[in-house]
């Protein structure tokens, strides 16, 4: 096919007239011309009002409050950009400059993902940029939150606390053993400064005293006091009461490190006190043990003059998680030394509280003041062997010689105290009772394994010297690396009442008399036989010889068994209404 060279130009011009119309972009002011089919780049799609990313005006379901009267107004300032609606915030630091209401969850890297106890008495809440904390012995609430300014919310809340805190005031100085396991050390103001027995405090904290001309509250992000939070801006409560499990206690640790933003060291903190704890529980329950101890946790109040004999659901679970029994009073409040004595009538083991100071922090000095005089202990102990004796081996005690004190077994809590003599118990006991529960153990049965050295108890009874605390044992920082005790299997058969034997040795007359008595019984006996044996040949029965029948051992009455007889009428009712006895940091009573 033949082309001239005119056909060949106009196809060529067409061509690239073609050429032209594919390079050139589109007029701007023109439609596409499938506007329908177009979809935009992942980058370009629109945010989306979601729960984990909301528009500004419509903050995320999690973050309402639960309660009916808290209302959430819109900040004027927040937007919904794809940086600020990712459900996991990039850094708890950033959270400075965060606007109140953003929904960036600041705090989803420190969350708490475990339960509380049912029996712990404070709950929380997190949202994007604060914590909702509710103390529910003092039914405060409390909003803490990470950014520069409060969120402007409408809550029935006690304070508005900044977090994380940094420097602390403590009037209630048993928070001071939890914020040692925290390492926080930065302690500005104490209740007393002589109950301070931990010496992981970096400073000298001075005297709470919002009278004192030196005091000021801008030096503290956080003051906290026993009850609840007081006039102080800064103040919260804690509410540690006796009518707690010692586990519901030790997790107030998660309670202050809600203020400290710790939560995943203090979870790992608590667990391994859980852990140690309930091992040694499981332990020393399932011991091959044949007498259990009874074990009396008292204290002298020197105003009322009546004597406290605790039975608060903190003794009950520490008693019976050690493997004892706690005494259960007749009288709830003894008002004298005579019938207190009664009290202990039956204790293997006391536990005194009661705060002694020197010269009169000896063994003897108690006995002095319960009037437990040695010539008298002694005539009842023998008098009451010798009843055993007579009884069959039934040893029932006389409360003028009770077990603790015939076996030397009277302890107090300041194995470990300041130089003040403050016992350290009221510092970080309720914070450990892992290490309150093996004391417990180890003071009943010295042999138990495992190495524990005591650390709250100390062996009043042998008068065993007071310690002061060093960094080293205490442990001073972040406790993430507590040791955990070991599983043991342990026996003990012992009781805390005097072995009782009966003598096989007789005097001669009645050696005389057995023989000429058995001599007439064998007579007796070789007679019917006779007798016997000739009716059965008269018979023409077969005979078969009578086999010799062993009696049994006699099998001597026990301590628990007499309980369960009610001998001892110690288990009769149990008193409930008892009225505190106790301090708060180490301020107790005095005997005088």
């Amino acid at each position: 096919m033949q082309f001239s060279l005119k056909s060949l130009a106009l196809l060529a011009i067409a061509l690239a007239v073609s050429a032209q119309d594919v390079s050139t972009p589109p007029d701007p002011q023109a439609p596409p011309s499938d506007a329908g089919t177009q979809l935009p780049a992942s980058s370009q799609l629109p945010v989306t009002e979601s729960a984990s990313a909301p528009a500004a005006s419509s903050p995320a379901a999690s973050s309402q409050p639960s309660s009916a009267s808290v209302s959430v107004p819109v900040s004027s300032s927040a937007s919904a950009t794809s940086s600020s609606a990712t459900p996991t915030g990039s850094s708890l630091n950033d959270c400075l400059s965060a606007d109140p209401f953003s929904t960036t969850d600041y705090f989803a890297s420190i969350k708490y993902t475990e339960p509380l106890l049912n029996t712990t008495a404070f709950s929380y809440e997190y949202h994007n940029t604060w914590k909702l904390v509710t103390n529910k012995v003092n039914n405060e609430n409390y909003i803490l939150y990470c950014t520069s300014q409060p969120p402007n919310i409408t809550l029935q809340s006690k304070t508005f606390i900044q977090i994380p805190v940094k420097k602390l005031a403590v009037v209630d100085t048993r928070a001071l053993g939890y914020l040692d396991l925290l390492g926080q050390d930065d302690i500005v103001y104490v209740g007393n400064v002589s109950n301070v027995t931990t010496p992981c405090v970096k400073s000298n904290p001075q005297l709470y005293n919002m009278s004192s001309s030196t005091f000021s509250q801008s030096a503290y992000d956080l003051v906290i006091f026993p009850d609840n939070g007081r006039s102080d801006p800064h103040g919260i409560g804690m509410g540690m009461t006796w009518s707690a499990p010692p586990l519901s206690l030790a997790e107030w640790i998660k309670y202050l490190a809600l203020f400290t933003n710790q939560e995943p060291a203090a979870q790992q903190i608590f667990d391994k006190i859980k852990q140690s704890y309930e091992t040694t529980r499981d332990s020393i329950n399932g011991a091959d043990i044949s007498f259990k101890r009874n074990i009396t946790f008292m204290q002298y109040d020197l105003p009322s003059t009546k004597f406290g004999v605790m039975q608060d659901v903190y003794f009950k679970n520490l008693t019976a998680d050690a493997g004892a029994n706690l005494t259960i009073p007749t009288i709830a409040q003894p008002g004298d030394p005579s019938t207190m004595r009664a009290q202990l009538t039956n204790s293997s083991l006391v536990v005194d509280f009661t705060e002694l100071v020197a010269p009169n922090n000896t063994f003897k000095y108690w006995n002095d003041f319960m009037q437990y005089i040695q010539p008298n202990m002694t005539n009842a102990a023998n008098t009451a062997f010798d009843n055993a004796k007579q009884h069959g081996g039934l040893y029932i005690n006389d409360p003028e010689a009770p077990p603790f004190e015939r076996n030397l077994q009277l302890w107090r809590v300041d194995r470990t105290a300041s130089s003040d003599g403050a016992d350290d118990f009221w510092t970080r006991g309720l914070a450990r009772p892992d290490l309150m529960l093996l004391d417990l153990v180890v003071a009943q049965y010295p042999d138990y394994p495992g190495g524990h050295t005591r650390v709250f108890l100390r062996d009043f009874s042998d008068n065993e010297a007071s310690q002061t605390a060093d960094a080293a044992s205490y442990g001073c920082g972040v406790a993430t690396n507590l040791a955990i005790a070991s599983k043991q299997s342990y026996s003990n058969h012992t009781a805390d009442s005097p072995s009782i034997t009966f003598s096989s040795t007789l005097s001669l007359p009645a050696i005389i008399g057995l023989s000429v008595g058995g001599g007439l019984v064998a007579i007796a006996c070789i007679a019917a036989s006779a007798v016997t044996l000739s009716k059965k040949i008269k018979n023409r029965k077969r005979f078969t010889r009578l086999t010799d029948v062993g009696g049994e051992a006699f099998d001597m009455p026990r301590h628990s068994q007499a309980e369960e007889a009610g001998l001892y009428g110690r288990q009769d009712f149990e008193v409930d209404d008892i009225p505190p006895t106790g301090r708060f940091g180490g301020s107790g009573r005095q005997m005088s």
